[in-house]
């Protein structure tokens, strides 16, 4: 899967994405939300991962700029280091995928990446079988 790894953090950001390569995906990683909105509109992601407090732009306007392009769309998972449930439930209402605490819990992304994973395979799957003639 390919993986849109967004933190200011540089520390953190390198440890996510070794892990994610770990399990096999393809992991790009930005720091900021202008140089991540500029690379997702040039790739073809599956998952996007973003923290909620970086400077300058919050994570959540990554994810709201994502759900006004037209398409498909990644599925925007944004974790931070607040434990701050009510943004959590707002981020999730807003559209957001789910939400993880850093630091990030390898099972909760493990999980997480699985069924996000799941819920492309299954997207490519229905496009296969509609664009099939006589349906």
């Amino acid at each position: 899967m390919d993986v849109l790894l967004v933190d200011y953090d540089t520390d953190s950001r390198a440890g996510v994405a070794e892990f994610l390569r770990e399990m096999g995906h393809h992991v790009t990683e930005r720091s900021n939300i202008e140089e991540a909105y500029t690379t997702y509109t040039t790739g073809a992601f599956s998952m996007v991962l973003t923290d909620i407090k970086m400077p300058a732009m919050p994570g959540k306007d990554l994810l709201h700029r994502i759900a006004a392009l037209p398409g498909e769309k990644a599925d925007v998972v944004l974790f931070t280091n607040y434990d701050d449930r009510g943004a959590a439930v707002e981020i999730l209402r807003q559209g957001a995928y789910d939400y993880l605490q850093k630091p990030v819990n390898v099972v909760e992304l493990v999980a997480i990446a699985d069924r996000i994973a799941e819920h492309h395979s299954l997207l490519l799957e229905n496009k296969v079988i509609t664009g099939l003639p006589g349906s």
